[in-house]
């Protein structure tokens, strides 16, 4: 493997996310741009979207799946309790098991980053190992809560049939998650050196067998619920499968392979300090906006499929924002690291001004076309009634989520994640869930009551978040990283 470039001047005690997957690319955008703060906002506005759609489609194409089973499943039976299991139980899996791969395995990158970036490369290999076997068993007491969800669920009023059909679901659909999270392993190893091209494909192929598999167990064996379940199960298998036979047979990162040893048992607890407040955080973010579809099931089944429509749109929508926070987030820290301030500030109002953007278009089309959106997540009229009622209150939330989660890739990009743990858990635990809850049992907001408190909780984190990014002292970030540089340069010449 020849040399990695020189990232000596990255600041260690900056958190590495899962947003730092196409650092690589994004300092070779960089670089490639003579100055950034001589380029106007429209063209900077560009870049960004051009960036972000091949990463958004891939993303869609990774984690849709979901999303495409419900649509199969509308238009397979009208059985409501089985369609509200299918949403409720994407949710549930979502929440808990996404939330933990996406949360842990961003311990993961930060670990192999580090590593690359000293030339650890033998270190690099022992760290894959470690996280193989350390991630599988921190899984298994969540997949073990999975397994008996039946309980869980009854307790927040949801009726036995969907409770029942939920379990049935999620504890076939859960397996895939163990696939995800080995697939996840590879493809943080494979970003880590730079070569984050070698999966981006890798998606669209699982995405069109699984669509293949969805007609086919689904519809045309008509094996319902068991056959949503294993298709989950066999699109994440293919990607799990694709990608490994794609490292092995042309050798990506066979430099840093390494046979498992006694280090794999070694240091875990640097990969639990790091993990369990990554996936804390990422399940508050998960929950911010799947807990609607869980309250939901407490008012109607209707209802419930609706919301699930609904989340499913607005997790799609998301989407394309976070591939353009992974294109310009990792851009900020550039800058910063380069010492050019007016640069930074400049892709933070680009990041900012797309969220607007973005935010704007997607309303217009959501209302300019919404009969047709929601008809073809489900032709039932009923469901579509529901979902028409709500997209009013849906907006506001989806204009609110929008923004907050472009300002949550500012605040990556400058590596103050630390400053909104607690803001999140006062809105989301203690203000906007609870508040949510007590409007869904209410008679008066049957339909906006689910997305009235959330709101309120975005609402409150987009106004701090504004704060933190547009109040903070941007030349005292260049000085950290200048001083970072020059401890590493002594350390290096001695």
């Amino acid at each position: 493997m020849k040399d990695p470039p020189d990232r000596s001047k990255q600041d260690d005690d900056f958190e590495m996310t899962e947003l730092s997957d196409h650092e690589h690319e994004s300092e070779t955008s960089s670089n490639n741009i003579h100055s950034i703060d001589e380029i106007s906002y429209i063209f900077l506005l560009i870049i960004a979207m051009k960036k972000a759609l091949p990463l958004s489609l891939s993303l869609v194409a990774n984690v849709g799946s979901l999303t495409f089973i419900s649509c199969t499943m509308s238009r397979m039976t009208r059985n409501q309790d089985i369609l509200g299991a299918v949403g409720l139980g994407n949710m549930t899996l979502n929440l808990i098991l996404r939330s933990y791969i996406f949360g842990f395995n961003n311990s993961l990158m930060s670990s192999l980053s580090q590593a690359y970036r000293t030339g650890q490369y033998s270190k690099m290999g022992h760290i894959i190992n470690k996280s193989k076997i350390l991630f599988l068993l921190c899984m298994i007491p969540l997949m073990i809560f999975l397994f008996f969800i039946y309980r869980i669920l009854l307790l927040f009023g949801l009726n036995e049939r969907v409770a029942s059909n939920t379990q049935f679901y999620v504890r076939i659909g859960m397996i895939a998650f163990v696939f995800h999270l080995y697939f996840d392993v590879y493809r943080k190893m494979l970003n880590s050196i730079g070569l984050s091209y070698v999966h981006s494909s890798v998606p669209y192929i699982s995405f069109g067998l699984h669509i293949f598999w969805c007609f086919s167990l689904i519809t045309y064996f008509d094996l319902g619920l068991v056959g949503a379940a294993i298709s989950v199960n066999i699109q994440s298998l293919t990607n799990l499968a694709i990608l490994y036979l794609i490292v092995r047979w042309f050798g990506y990162g066979k430099e840093i392979s390494k046979p498992m040893s006694k280090e794999a048992f070694e240091g875990w607890s640097e990969f639990l300090v790091k993990g369990i407040p990554s996936f804390l955080l990422q399940l508050i973010s998960y929950m911010s906006i799947e807990i609607i579809i869980l309250l939901s099931g407490a008012i109607d089944t209707e209802i419930l499929i609706a919301n699930s429509a609904l989340v499913n749109l607005l997790y799609l929508m998301y989407l394309y924002i976070y591939g353009a926070v992974q294109a310009l987030s990792p851009m900020i820290t550039t800058e910063i690291r380069e010492g050019n301030k007016k640069g930074a500030e400049r892709i933070i109002n680009t990041l900012i001004l797309f969220g607007v953007v973005f935010t704007f278009i997607s309303l217009l089309i959501l209302h300019c076309f919404k009969h047709f959106i929601f008809y073809l997540y489900t032709p039932q009229e009923s469901i579509i009634e529901k979902m028409d009622k709500i997209v009013y209150i849906y907006s506001l939330a989806l204009a609110l989520n929008n923004m907050k989660d472009t300002l949550v890739g500012v605040i990556i990009g400058l590596g103050i994640q630390n400053k909104t743990v607690a803001f999140n858990l006062v809105s989301y635990l203690l203000l906007g869930i609870p508040l949510s809850y007590y409007l869904s049992l209410s008679h008066h907001w049957t339909n906006s009551g689910p997305w009235l408190g959330i709101s309120l909780a975005n609402f409150l984190n987009v106004i701090y978040y504004l704060y933190l990014c547009k109040g903070i002292d941007l030349q005292w970030f260049v000085q950290q990283y200048r001083r970072k540089y020059l401890r590493v340069s002594r350390i290096s010449l001695d």
